[in-house]
């Protein structure tokens, strides 16, 4: 793991936890940057029956280069800002 983590991140037991802002209902899927100390994301689903926060694990997997199982939301199951505990060994990207 790299000394400093990127912004939106902060070193925890196992791995990071990643702060996400969370834009549901979008046209398309992207990681669009950091946004204050959170990294803000678009996705497509709507913010019901767990759709966007699945979309949104889908996404962090794609962009960080880890596995499904390696990303576990912890905080804000039913907000806009999240915590999602990553516990894997690929570097995480800058935003």
């Amino acid at each position: 793991m790299p000394d400093q983590p990127p912004a939106y991140a902060e070193a925890a037991s196992g791995g990071y936890v990643l702060r996400i802002k969370v834009v549901p209902g979008a046209t398309r899927e992207k990681v669009m940057g950091l946004l204050g100390d959170h990294l803000k994301l678009r996705v497509r689903p709507p913010p019901a029956d767990g759709r966007a926060n699945a979309a949104v694990q889908a996404l962090l997997a794609r962009w960080i280069g880890c596995r499904l199982d390696e990303l576990e939301l912890v905080a804000g199951h039913s907000r806009a800002r999240k915590r999602w505990h990553y516990h894997g060994h690929a570097p995480l990207p800058p935003a």
